[in-house]
């Protein structure tokens, strides 16, 4: 909030407000959402008169002061919280809550003046960004068909922002820095406008935008509100060769672009690795596709609330339009997370439920294995044991042969997918070369998908390649779990 003195005399001052007007009347026909009101003449507080001109959204607060001094405070309301009560309003950053202003009418007219007046900025000002949201779509309904544009965004994507989509503060990360750059593109970002301007990054549990970068390799600094230097060298790249009007039309072009092809990547992998399991995709509500995801056999339990597994869901939802009817906007992927983490955890309760009921009514005179049962058995003994445990749960199953195995101890196949299991009972953390031999075994024995099962845990390193290269890991925790779960 800027304050500026007035001098001391009241016509001085008058022709101050008559300068002001005249200068705000030239603008106007500039920008014809900065309408002008004024408020008038009232008294307030501390102050003997007062004097409020507006223009857009900002307020020119004229005052004097008991020892004859007139100032001005001018304040932009854009982005700032507003509270009313009685025959005041609150005025407060969006950021850290902090109270910039309060202006208490004399008459409750006034205060319904200074509302019409922002009511109608607001709604001149959303119809234009509308307009320029729909020009900025039309171009990228047009580029998105061209073979070009796709190969130059899979390979930004590849390079500069994996996985980034499938984080929500990342994007908002990357999105508050468009916002600061382009701010009439907020229709066009996934990120709501009042979280633009209060959201703090400095200490978030999801990995930010840069820690992501790093993760393959690239590192960036982290200059405040600047904008990532590759999405700026995409920007300029597609606007040379494709004449995008301007650098910013083709910043938020370029991010919209990313936006749609990661969707349509993500919903291409969860398809291909789960789609089996969403028999009748077009017949399942939300709920009944949360509840199988829940229930998917192979993916370990405590990875369901991960966003690099739970965001490929979501994009499979979007895809399916799954959230049709719910939500308003139905494909922003913001929203859409919001919601399944609203629901998920009800699901995920009913899952432990009935793990608790079997637990309760089993009857362990029963029981054949348990997870020290396990530790016991050697090599060949657990393979067996791991075949048998998917033939419970609806595979069909093979032992491979003992020696020259090619990395695969047991095929599974079930609804037309061919899982290739290597099994490592260990006493000791299971290393990277099961990974490597389990890699190796998809292609010779033309799986679709590999998993590595131990009695033990996993080394980070182990982690890491079987996350690159897409194999899933079962370790003590999701042995036990499965235990539980399955009568044998």
């Amino acid at each position: 909030m800027n304050h500026i003195n007035c001098g001391d005399d009241k016509q001085e001052l008058m022709n101050i407000i008559t300068n002001t007007n005249e200068w705000i009347s030239n603008i106007q026909e500039e920008n014809s959402h900065e309408n002008i009101t004024h408020i008038g003449w009232f008294k307030m507080g501390y102050y003997d008169e007062t004097y409020l001109v507006m223009k857009g959204t900002q307020i020119f607060h004229f005052m004097f002061e008991k020892h004859n001094k007139y100032k001005c405070d001018i304040l932009d309301l854009y982005g700032k919280q507003l509270v009313y009560k009685d025959n005041m309003v609150i005025i407060s950053d969006y950021t850290n809550s902090a109270i910039l202003k309060t202006i208490i009418f004399e008459t409750y007219s006034q205060l319904c003046i200074f509302k019409q007046h922002l009511d109608l900025v607001s709604n001149l000002r959303t119809k234009k960004q509308i307009e320029y949201a729909n020009k900025i779509i039309d171009k990228v309904n047009g580029l998105i068909k061209n073979p070009e544009v796709r190969t130059i965004c899979l390979n930004f994507l590849k390079n500069f922002l994996h996985d980034v989509f499938l984080y929500p503060n990342s994007i908002k990360s990357i999105e508050k820095d468009i916002f600061y750059t382009v701010e009439q593109g907020e229709y066009l970002l996934l990120t709501d406008r009042n979280d633009l301007e209060k959201i703090k990054f400095e200490k978030e549990d999801e990995k930010s935008f840069y820690d992501i970068l790093d993760d393959v390799g690239i590192k960036l600094e982290q200059d405040g509100h600047k904008l990532n230097k590759h999405l700026e060298y995409l920007a300029d790249l597609l606007n040379s060769k494709y004449e995008i009007n301007s650098f910013k039309d083709s910043v938020l072009v370029s991010w919209q672009i990313l936006y749609r092809i990661s969707m349509e990547v993500y919903w291409d992998e969860w398809n291909k690795q789960y789609g089996d399991y969403f028999i009748g995709i077009d017949e399942l509500n939300l709920k009944h596709c949360l509840e199988i995801y829940c229930d998917i056999d192979i993916i370990d339990s405590s990875k369901l609330m991960n966003p690099e597994v739970l965001g490929r869901f979501i994009y499979y939802l979007i895809k399916q339009d799954k959230f049709e009817g719910i939500l308003t906007l139905k494909d922003n992927y913001l929203i859409c997370y919001d919601t399944i983490l609203s629901l998920i955890p009800e699901c995920l309760e009913n899952k432990q439920k009935r793990a608790f009921e079997r637990l309760i009514v089993k009857d362990f005179s029963n029981v054949k294995y348990s997870i020290h049962d396990i530790d016991t058995m050697n090599g060949r003994e657990f393979e067996s044991f791991i075949a048998h445990l998917f033939s419970k749960m609806g595979y069909s199953t093979t032992v491979t042969k003992s020696s020259g195995d090619q990395g695969i101890d047991v095929i599974a196949e079930k609804n037309g997918k061919k899982i290739g299991i290597q099994a490592k009972c260990y006493s000791g953390l299971v290393s990277n070369s099961a990974i490597q031999e389990a890699v190796a075994g998809i292609n010779y024995y033309k799986l679709d998908q590999a998993i590595v099962i131990t009695n033990n845990y996993f080394t980070k390193s182990a982690q890491e390649l079987a996350k690159s290269n897409n194999v899933i890991l079962w370790d003590r925790n999701m042995l036990k779990e499965k235990l539980s779960e399955i009568e044998f």
